[in-house]
């Protein structure tokens, strides 16, 4: 569904705000789901902290998806971009999409959010143009399939050529893939960047939850890339920044259980590919590797 907001008028010196309401029949029992940057999600129950504060406490911003669930009912919203979104009644999600403020809110911005563009030559408020993909009667591993593919669309790409079509099609590789083997289909490559010229840094991503159906994922990086074999590896941190092993050696830790063995880490450093692949990868479990890699 798209929607087009604007401008918001104001000359009546009331600021206002532009909220979309979805009404279902779902008993929510005072609850939805909202993402963490499109990732996992987080249960969010509806609260009272004082009247005044009745809408305000109740928004949560959202990246990807917002949801209202009960025993037999989804019901999922992807947004185009980063909303705030709220269910002040079971059933009901509102999301706001547009707002004009003449005076500060109070909430930390410090200033009106009075935006505005001249347009044949008069100053008025902006036009929001945006998407909403509404998903009913799924599952949850198809609203996050529903959600990736909405947040990574297909990109074309285009190159100017004196070329005609025949020419072109003999001239040029019809498919290519830079992998040689399919991956799991609830893995993706995340990152796959060349550091140097023999280092390259791979980031894998296990992309469903674990109440969306969703187990450990196993990737064997053996014969895995079109372009360069793997020699050695290391797993780094998420940032790719410092190997793990040191960063657990040296990181803060409570030992619950009082158990001496809870400090043991593996400090091999770089090892062959075939020491650590297969690679498992929990659910919504993000892992980092540096590759010693030679060029095919």
């Amino acid at each position: 569904m798209y929607w087009q907001v604007g401008p918001i008028p104001v000359k009546d010196g009331i600021g206002k705000e532009t909220v979309l309401v979805y009404s279902t029949d779902i008993q929510s029992d005072k609850k939805m789901y909202t993402d963490a940057n499109g990732r996992q999600l987080i249960e969010r129950i509806r609260r009272i902290d004082s009247l005044d504060a009745f809408e305000t406490s109740n928004y949560y911003p959202i990246t990807s998806r917002v949801e209202l669930r009960s025993n037999e009912d989804v019901f999922t919203v992807l947004p185009d971009r980063s909303e705030g979104a709220a269910s002040l009644v079971d059933g009901q999600l509102e999301l706001i999409l547009h707002r004009r403020l003449l005076h500060d809110d109070g909430y930390g911005v410090g200033e009106p959010l009075n935006e505005t563009e001249t347009f044949n030559g008069e100053e008025t408020g902006l036009v929001v143009v945006g998407q909403h993909r509404v998903l009913t009667g799924h599952s949850l591993d198809q609203a996050r399939s529903e959600m990736l593919e909405h947040d990574l669309p297909v990109q074309l790409s285009f190159l100017s050529t004196q070329l005609t079509l025949e020419n072109w099609v003999q001239l040029s590789l019809q498919e290519y893939s830079g992998i040689k083997k399919e991956l799991p289909a609830n893995v993706q490559i995340l990152s796959l960047s060349v550091r140097n010229s023999s280092t390259v840094l791979l980031r894998l991503y296990n992309m469903m939850a674990q109440d969306e159906n969703s187990e450990p994922a196993y990737v064997d990086l053996q014969n895995l890339f079109t372009e360069f074999e793997i020699v050695t590896m290391e797993e780094e941190n998420l940032t790719g920044a410092t190997p793990l092993s040191f960063s657990k050696q040296h990181a803060v830790h409570w030992n619950i259980n009082n158990d001496n063995n809870n400090n043991k880490y593996d400090e091999s450093g770089f090892r062959s590919v075939e020491d650590i692949s297969p690679v498992e990868l929990t659910p919504l479990q993000i892992r980092t590797f540096i590759l010693n890699v030679v060029w095919n």
